[in-house]
């Protein structure tokens, strides 16, 4: 699993570098107001790219990962998987006007149809990835994203640099999906040969399928209630790009969770299906520690530079930003920590409970944005974002410890807080622009490392795990 997880930080840490590179571009070339349409219907595109991309896919991981025909699953997958996001393509592409009217500006349309071009290849390349990911090919299936990602790298920013509009954007991106199909299909290929060829029945996938996609189209309104409030009620493009270049910076946690939650997902399926609840709170409480150390100081780091941040990688231009994004990076933490806990909870064989948790959460996100937005303006949305993550953790936090007892200890807990809050005051004793501040972080980094090593947070079995990570099989 420690091999895994760093097959997938990997992945990820491409992935992340690649998409900010692409989002700063366009936020430097076109600057905020097209930079907020970008942003807005990239947001509007993923509602529907996860309500195909999280329910078959997953499903296709979990069943695979039990170890039963598992080129059934594949093939009924990817039939399932190829209607459903017809189907949702063309309602999409329909739906257009509607969903401008409702955002509030109706020269999204063109805009939005276009990007109803990735929908179908994102579809089906979560099915070959959920197949690489539940035969636990964990290599493979992060070459595949990491090809990926530098092939949309090069695609879109040759469209940014000759074309400079946002609908041919989207064009590029629906090109790099289809790259993407192609790509993972390859690195499966060695795996479907002289395979079982009996197909799952098709109810099996749609049973798990149904309750997983509500819950990813939950998580991702989730995610954006704040953006759509924002451009429905402050009717400014150029806010919503300040508001979207913080939550670009913010989202690092929510990414480097999927690093965890990827090899998580599969070994609490196997785990759960053969009765071992013992290896299953086992790989529950070493992940969420492991995120913890993670992304505890990360967020207090941002939070005390991100006006620096901002300068750094948006220019001056996006200065209002830093402000939504010192609270905004707390939210999105708690948030990667509740994706986690649902993710279990869905691994664990009950996804209708996650669905329930993110459904309580909807209407308090909604409530919370439309209350702060008109008074606070995108301080008030960072708030709200904050404050239902908060809950959520608790919700969530509360099942699984009925179910699979305390994860990760008080005193962990507490040694991990004791070292960020010493960087947080570490950081803002010597502010630095530019480059310089990246120095800045590495001293904090060795000094929050010292920590957890004299509080004996830090052991030697964590030594040996990344050890283990690091040296080739």
């Amino acid at each position: 699993m420690a091999k895994g997880t760093l097959y997938y930080l990997i992945a990820a840490a491409v992935f992340v570098s690649s998409s900010y590179t692409i989002h700063i571009i366009i936020a430097r070339h076109m600057g905020p107001a097209l930079y907020g349409v970008f942003g807005i219907v990239l947001s509007v595109l993923s509602v529907s790219d996860l309500v195909v991309r999280g329910g078959i896919g997953k499903a296709v991981s979990k069943y695979v990962a039990e170890g039963k025909n598992r080129f059934g699953t594949l093939k009924a997958g990817l039939c399932l998987q190829l209607f459903v996001s017809t189907v949702i393509t063309f309602a999409y592409f329909m739906s257009a006007s509607s969903i401008a009217s409702l955002l509030g500006d109706k020269t999204l349309i063109l805009c939005i149809r276009i990007s109803a071009l990735c929908i179908i290849p994102y579809a089906l390349d979560s099915v070959y990835h959920g197949y690489l990911n539940g035969i636990r090919e964990f290599r493979r299936e992060s070459m595949a994203s990491i090809l990926y990602s530098l092939v949309k790298l090069g695609t879109v920013l040759t469209v940014v640099f000759t074309v400079s509009r946002v609908n041919e954007i989207f064009i590029a991106y629906a090109i790099s999906a289809c790259a993407s199909v192609m790509l993972s299909r390859q690195f499966g290929n060695k795996f479907m040969k002289n395979a079982d060829d009996t197909v799952l029945p098709v109810k099996k996938l749609v049973a798990f399928a149904i309750p997983v996609a509500i819950y990813c189209i939950t998580e991702v309104l989730l995610m954006n209630t704040d953006i759509f409030l924002i451009k429905r009620l402050l009717h400014d493009n150029a806010l919503a790009g300040y508001y979207i270049s913080a939550g670009s910076l913010a989202r690092l946690p929510w990414y480097i969770l999927g690093a965890f939650y990827m090899t998580l997902y599969p070994s609490i399926s196997r785990a759960v299906s053969n009765g071992d609840m013992y290896s299953a709170r086992k790989y529950m409480g070493q992940s969420l520690r492991y995120l913890l150390i993670v992304i505890v100081p990360m967020a207090f780091t941002i939070s005390s530079s991100g006006s620096n941040l901002i300068q750094l990688f948006y220019s001056d231009a996006f200065i209002a930003a830093s402000s939504p994004l010192s609270v905004l990076i707390f939210g999105m933490s708690l948030l990667a920590v509740f994706t986690l806990f649902t993710g279990v909870i869905s691994a664990s064989g009950k996804p209708s409970v996650s669905v329930c948790f993110t459904a309580i959460l909807m209407p308090i996100a909604f409530a919370a944005n439309l209350v702060l937005i008109p008074k606070y303006g995108l301080l008030g949305a960072a708030i709200a974002s904050t404050f239902t993550y908060g809950i959520g953790v608790i919700l969530a936090g509360s099942f699984v410890l009925l179910k699979f007892g305390k994860c990760v200890s008080v005193l962990s807990l507490s040694r991990i807080l004791i070292a960020s809050f010493a960087i947080s005051f570490l950081l803002p004793r010597y502010p630095v622009n530019g480059l310089m501040l990246f120095g800045t972080y590495l001293i904090a980094l060795c000094v929050y490392i010292g920590i957890l090593f004299v509080t004996r947070e830090i052991t030697g079995e964590d030594i040996n795990i990344l050890k283990n990570m690091l040296i080739p099989a």
